[in-house]
């Protein structure tokens, strides 16, 4: 598979699963691929650039992330 569809297939589920529930989490342990890593930064920021908030953090040296869905209250 070619590593842009790979990537895009990523963020497009990670997508799904923050839509459906409000939000997600992402870490790079449980999806360990040498493509992910090296462009985990791009796949966050079009995470960011989709509306999504996403954040960070190191726990015992992997990154995990939180991604949710911009909510709007009045």
């Amino acid at each position: 598979m070619e590593v842009t569809t790979k990537l895009q297939n990523e963020v497009n589920s990670i997508a799904e699963r923050v839509d459906k529930g409000s939000r997600a989490t992402w870490s790079i342990a449980n999806t360990w691929d040498a493509d992910y890593w090296a462009h985990r930064h791009t796949m966050m920021n079009t995470l960011r650039e989709r509306g999504y908030k996403v954040e960070s953090s190191v726990n015992w040296g992997v990154v995990d992330y939180v991604i949710t869905k911009t909510l709007k209250l009045t």
